[in-house]
């Protein structure tokens, strides 16, 4: 794990990341800062992922067919949204069992 300076490109793009609440692309990520940051280039933004994964800041999930996403390490996205994927389970199971 290396550590690289900061910059206030990479604190937009992890901000971002943060913020989006969700594994996000990286072109999601680009899109949503060209909003604040409309100059900064879409391989800058890559890069600093990137950097971020390198960094152990941000988790890259590795998509086989489609795009690579991000999110945060620190594992409170994964859990809301294991949360959420068992509260449609078990919503469906008693839904099922209700028309039965």
């Amino acid at each position: 794990m290396t550590s690289r300076r900061n910059t206030i490109q990479k604190d937009l793009v992890r901000n971002t990341v943060y913020e989006m609440r969700r594994h996000v692309t990286a072109n999601e990520v680009y899109e949503f800062v060209k909003e604040f940051c409309p100059t900064i280039g879409k391989g800058t933004v890559y890069r600093n992922l990137d950097i971020l994964v390198e960094e152990g800041n941000l988790r890259k999930v590795e998509v086989p067919d489609g795009p690579n996403r991000f999110d945060l390490t620190s594992g409170q996205i994964c859990m809301m949204a294991l949360l959420k994927q068992q509260r449609k389970k078990v919503s469906l199971s008693l839904q099922q069992n209700l028309e039965q």
